[in-house]
């Protein structure tokens, strides 16, 4: 595979659709904190509401250099 086409396939995996990932990153984070409404989490949970809240930052914040 040319290197162009690599760079392409990357960008689309890393930048994608930018707004469906962050809807979906919200979506776990919700259902997390739901769950966490009605007793308590897990520490696996905790953690894993960590990462989702750390992956919405990060596409938020590519979201905002993108119109830098």
């Amino acid at each position: 595979m040319c290197l162009k086409l690599k760079l392409k396939a990357w960008n689309r995996e890393s930048f994608g659709c930018l707004d469906s990932k962050l809807i979906e990153h919200s979506k776990d984070v919700n259902s997390i904190v739901l769950e966490g409404e009605l007793g308590d989490l897990e520490v696996q949970q905790v953690m894993l509401r960590k990462k989702f809240l750390d992956d919405w930052w990060s596409g938020a914040n590519m979201k905002d250099n993108l119109f830098l």
